[in-house]
Parts: C-alpha cells; structure tokens; sequence
C-alpha cells in the first residue's frame, strides 16, 4: 500500500522505549515470540510462548541496558523493528542449526529479524533499518556483519516467512553470500578496515537515522522485501508476537509455526 510522506527516525531500543516496542510487536505470534527465538534454546522459547515469557526475557534483556535492536519511527509512532547484536547473543540457537550454524569469522554481529507494521510495508523501511544496523554494528566494534535472508529465486515470498530479510536487500546493502546450506544463504557484510581475509563489500557510512520515509514498491519477490520492507534503496538509516511461528524454514521458524524450530523474531 502507498505510505503517505513522514520522516524516519531509527534509533536503539532502551528502556525508556521500551512501551514503544511493547506496543508494535502488539498481539499474535510477534509478541508471543517477543524476538527471543534466536536468543534462547528452543526449550526455552517453547516454554514462555502462550504465557508471555519470551516478552518478559526480551523486556529483562533492555532493562538491564542492553539494546537487542533497533526502532523506526515515522512521525513519532514506532513502526519497524530489526535485531542486531553480536553473534555470540544467538548462539543458543544457532550452533543448534544445520542451516545456521555459524561460518568462520571473528568479530561477526548479526542481523537476524524485521519487523515492519502493516500499514507501513512496501516503503523501504526494512531496507532502512538494515543500513541502520550495519552502522549501528560498525560504531561498536563490529568486523563483519551477517545475515541469513530467505532466497525467493524467480518467485516470492509471504511476509511471515521474509522476517529475516530476503537477499535482494541484504544484495543493495553491500553483503555477498558466504556458505548456502540447502536453500538458506548466509550473507556477510565485512568492513575493509578489518583484518578478516574475507572482506567484502564497500565502506559503510554512518546511518541517516532520520529522514523522509522512501517510497517505491517493496514486496517478497526476488529482490523484493522483508515484512515490508524495500529491496532496493536505502536511505540508511532484537522476535515477534500470536500463533505459531510461521514461515520458510531458517531451520525452523516461529512466525506461525511452534516455538521449537529455528526460525522467527
């Protein structure tokens, strides 16, 4: 749908933000998954899914003064959301994943899930947000930045199954894909000031973290966009809420499908 014109201000999650993340992952598998499922073993997540656990893990997790992750706002209200962190905060689920299992390197954050509202999708806002935590990672010492976006090939995919991102748009941010295990790509992004032989990918500029919300088509096809967002441009700039965890399988996945596979924020 067409977003009428606001300015974007992306910004990390604290604790005094925090009823403003509350509020968007709002009711149904978002909150339910609360952005804990790569955070927490899949025993875990099972376990806080129907009674509100996972929102209490990821609430204890700002108020200790961690930031798992990034805010939109547009014109004030939060309307996007991406986790970002080193890649050690999702080891519990990761090491766990044939998929996922993490590819050498030092220094790697990770950017795991989007969350855009409905309303506010088709606009490049997860292309935003992405920009934002490439920047984000990079100003606190991060060598490489990496990803596992959904690859659509010559098709498309649904909203619930793009949460990590698909690759047209991790494409346009400058990553290259590192290791494919059966149809899930890993993608990586590293800062040629790093020492890791495997640098890839131009310099990244600090993130705009303000500006007019951008326009243009953005959908799950082939170079389309997550839960939203937008592929392909890129005003630069922690697991979603009710049902089971749905979606393509990233070694799982919680938008819509039960917490216990590997999959969703």
């Amino acid at each position: 749908m067409t977003v009428g014109p606001g300015t974007v201000t992306i910004t990390p999650v604290t604790a005094d933000r925090w009823p403003d993340l509350a509020e968007l992952f709002g009711r149904g598998v978002v909150r339910q998954c609360a952005c804990m499922w790569f955070r927490q073993t899949p025993a875990e997540t099972k376990a806080g899914w129907d009674i509100g656990g996972n929102t209490a893990a990821l609430h204890e997790l700002v108020r200790s003064g961690r930031e798992p992750g990034l805010l939109a706002y547009v014109d004030g209200s939060a309307v996007g959301w991406v986790s970002v962190g080193p890649r050690e905060d999702f080891l519990p689920r990761l090491e766990r994943s044939r998929q996922l299992k993490p590819a050498p390197g030092e220094g790697v954050w990770s950017v795991l899930c989007f969350w855009v509202k409905p309303g506010h999708r088709r606009a490049g806002l997860a292309a935003q947000l992405l920009d934002a935590a490439v920047a984000y990672a990079r100003e606190r010492g991060a060598r490489a930045v990496e990803g596992v976006p959904v690859d659509p090939g010559a098709g498309r995919v649904d909203t619930g199954s793009a949460y990590t991102g698909v690759v047209g748009m991790f494409q346009a941010a400058g990553f290259t894909e590192i290791d494919r295990r059966g149809s899930r790509p890993i993608y990586r992004r590293t800062f040629p000031d790093s020492n890791d032989p495997d640098s890839n990918g131009p310099e990244t500029s600090g993130p705009e973290t303000s500006g007019p919300e951008s326009g243009g088509p953005a959908d799950s096809r082939a170079g389309g966009s997550p839960a939203g967002g937008r592929a392909g441009g890129r005003p630069a700039g922690g697991r979603p809420a009710g049902g089971r965890p749905a979606g393509g399988r990233a070694g799982g996945s919680p938008a819509g499908g039960r917490a216990g596979g590997d999959g969703r924020a």
